[in-house]
């Protein structure tokens, strides 16, 4: 069973409530809860976020996430890969290379979410 499938478990036996009752609370199928505690399939990111909603607890904590693993990531290499992919998207798209200013627009819009 993987982090998540064992996690979801845990909060949900934690809190006392039934697969079928959170099923009904989140608004999806009891089956498709029980197929994400026994990780035979995953759900979506969004609902990732109501199950989370639902506990109070942040997203990174069902995924066993620890809370500073972004302090592992290179940053100033995925800021620099993901500038290459914009700039060679927008370059297929519109057959020019962005602008500084639009690049930056593109990061801060980036940010924001």
């Amino acid at each position: 069973m993987d982090k998540l499938a064992s996690n979801l478990k845990k909060m949900r036996e934690l809190k006392g409530v039934s697969q079928y009752k959170l099923a009904e609370e989140l608004n999806i199928k009891r089956s498709a809860y029980g197929n994400y505690e026994t990780g035979m399939s995953y759900p979506e990111f969004y609902t990732l976020e109501k199950i989370a909603d639902y506990y109070k607890i942040d997203v990174r904590d069902l995924l066993g996430l620890a809370p500073d693993f972004e302090k592992g990531l290179d940053i100033d290499k995925e800021a620099k890969e993901l500038m290459e992919n914009i700039k060679e998207y927008y370059y297929k798209k519109y057959r020019e290379i962005p602008s500084k200013k639009i690049l930056i627009k593109i990061i801060d819009f980036i940010k924001k979410i």
